[in-house]
């Protein structure tokens, strides 16, 4: 069941110290950096482009984990573990009862990760007809917040740790919150340095 130790450990490398940090840094500078009373372009009119290329990196990295139309994704990796429950050498094993709350997880999400596919298929991927001359359409269509981002990247981590519980007997832990103070640092800095200037 090697297969089945280096897919979790892969899933749970990506979720934490690739998507996580990522979703981290965009929604302080999207969302809690307007806090701090200072217009953020203001601060560091280059922010636009960091941030664009985050939210351009994130739509990617969030969506390739839950691309059926894909190789290795989350589903896979359920599929992959209910077929192989009984050959897994676990700590704690997992049931199907858990494998499907799992899958129960993934419908909770599933309007987010649509929204999330068509924006990737008609606005990132591809310059759809309908959003290269408009692009704020796209808003319009699929809405996609930072909170539908979190909400399946925290679906992800409820399911990577709960595989990771039942096979070693520890879970994984979210650096978001570092990732975010950093940020906040990084923010104040690039704000001094402007009134420095």
């Amino acid at each position: 069941m090697i297969e089945y130790y280096r897919y979790l450990e892969r899933l749970d490398q990506l979720v934490s110290f690739e998507v996580v940090p990522k979703l981290a840094i965009f929604d302080y500078f999207t969302v809690h950096a307007k806090k701090a009373g200072e217009i953020p372009d203001e601060v560091e009119p280059l922010q636009w482009y960091l941030i664009s290329a985050l939210y351009s990196d994130i739509t990617f990295s969030i969506f390739r984990l839950f691309d059926t139309g894909g190789g290795r994704n989350i589903y896979h990796f359920l599929s992959h573990a209910r077929d192989n429950l009984e050959s897994i050498a676990w700590t704690e094993p997992l049931t199907p009862a858990d494998i499907d709350r799992h899958d129960k997880i993934l419908e909770d999400v599933f309007g987010a990760k649509e929204n999330l596919r068509k924006r990737r298929n008609k606005f990132f991927g591809h310059y759809d007809k309908d959003y290269f001359y408009e692009p704020d359409l796209i808003n319009e269509s699929f809405p996609f917040s930072n909170d539908d981002a979190k909400a399946l990247v925290r679906a992800l981590q409820t399911i990577i740790s709960d595989h990771k519980r039942a096979l070693t007997g520890t879970g994984s832990i979210s650096i978001d919150g570092f990732v975010y103070v950093a940020a906040e640092k990084l923010y104040k800095k690039l704000g001094r340095s402007i009134d420095e200037a």
